[in-house]
């Protein structure tokens, strides 16, 4: 039986979204991809392409913050939430992750109560007033801005992907069913580097979706055959290699990474990690390099991309948690920034060996963390899950209840 590529057309309504099935045998079948676009910020959009120059910033670590230039929280608090009550108890609304446009202009958040929050950015200090949101109701599993314009595109659990501009108005929607007419949520996004391409990432599966034209096919890349060879399991996370176009590499929830193009449609090379759950991977600036974190391990990995992905360094970072802790890496490729779980953000030079720099935190956890491009600037994002502890008579009455912390902060480099 001959295999067809999922077909991409173009809806007149909405379509509604049932419940995801979340089934764990292989999903190899033909699949359905259905794109709804209201308005096209694709097409139109060289001009703006080429008018965005690429910001690059050196940091110096003369002097380091001791104390954020901006600290947010509320925002994020279940009281200030313009989509009614949150889910979220006793008022810990966690901050997943935070990440900047390329323009700068724009800074994207995922929380805990299921809510997107994008803020705008003006004389390099963030704007709450003029914050846009919108609900996904169930878990974010990942959030992406374009590589040229201020849209971003979202995945969360038994929903669909959809593309939002910097107003949080919804442009598209991109639909996949599988072999039984389920919807299937992608984990993980990536936008080509042209932003002509959105990569979504699936248990055993990579859907490509072309979003220059409504009317042409997209592909499905199979990250393992039938027998099981190849990469197996979710893929959690897809980093775009900045110098090879239509390169990339993908983190699976089975120990491995995987490189893949456009070109051959497979994976061209895969190695095992150190670590299971890969939850975070990045390239350098100069493509040579791959980082990557995983789940609860206090290592984070380099590997030569030239040469059959030789490891190369080791960094420390304590982890704890089976939340993404993410790290980045400035432009000029010289200083590698990470989040933690011990109070801190860590600073590591990659040009020298020796001990880190240690930016005090008050949060325990910084999982959120990502460079301002064009500025010294650093924003990470902070907050846990914490489970309430259960009451006995015999308790002191006077003992101080954990007091959740979360929101974000910008650190500044002078």
């Amino acid at each position: 039986m001959t295999e067809e590529k999922p077909q991409m057309r173009t809806a007149s309504a909405t379509t509604n979204v049932e419940e995801k099935n979340v089934s764990e045998t292989m999903i190899t079948e033909t699949t359905e991809v259905v794109v709804e676009l209201r308005t096209n910020p694709w097409t139109a959009s060289e001009e703006v392409k080429n008018k965005l120059p690429r910001l690059t910033t050196s940091f110096k670590l003369e002097n380091l913050p001791s104390e954020p230039v901006q600290s947010i929280s509320d925002p994020f608090s279940p009281l200030n939430s313009k989509e009614g009550r949150s889910t979220i108890d006793f008022g810990n609304n966690y901050v997943r992750c935070c990440k900047w446009s390329a323009s700068g202009n724009y800074l994207l958040t995922d929380a805990a109560d299921h809510r997107i929050r994008v803020f705008p950015c003006e004389n390099s200090r963030l704007e709450p007033m003029k914050m846009g949101i919108v609900g996904q109701g169930t878990i974010i599993y990942d959030l992406e801005w374009h590589p040229t314009l201020d849209v971003f595109a979202s995945t969360s659990k038994a929903h669909p992907i959809k593309i939002f501009d910097s107003s949080c108005q919804e442009l598209a929607t991109a639909i996949c069913r599988n072999h039984v007419d389920e919807i299937d949520a992608a984990y993980s996004l990536a936008f080509s580097n042209n932003g002509e391409t959105l990569f979504a990432g699936f248990k055993n599966l990579i859907y490509v979706f072309n979003l220059q034209s409504a009317s042409e096919q997209s592909s499905v890349i199979k990250t393992c055959d039938k027998s099981g060879i190849g990469q197996r399991g979710m893929i959690s996370c897809m980093a775009m290699n900045p110098v090879f176009h239509g390169s990339f590499a993908a983190g699976s929830y089975n120990s491995s990474i995987g490189l893949y193009s456009e070109q051959t449609g497979s994976v061209d090379m895969m190695f095992e990690t150190t670590a299971k759950n890969v939850t975070h991977i990045k390239f350098s600036s100069d493509g040579t390099k791959l980082f990557y974190g995983c789940a609860k391990s206090s290592k984070l990995e380099c590997v030569d991309v030239r040469f059959s992905y030789k490891p190369l360094k080791t960094f420390e970072r304590p982890v704890n948690t089976n939340q993404t802790i993410y790290f980045d890496v400035d432009s000029a490729g010289n200083f590698l920034f990470t989040g933690t779980t011990d109070n801190c953000i860590l600073i590591y030079d990659l040009n020298k060996e020796g001990d880190p720099w240690k930016i005090p935190v008050n949060s325990r956890v910084t999982a959120g963390l990502e460079l301002k491009p064009g500025e010294k600037v650093v924003t990470t994002s902070h907050g846990e899950r914490i489970f309430p502890l259960p009451k006995f008579e015999d308790d002191d009455e006077n003992e101080e209840p954990v007091i959740p912390d979360f929101g974000v902060k910008l650190w500044e480099f002078n």
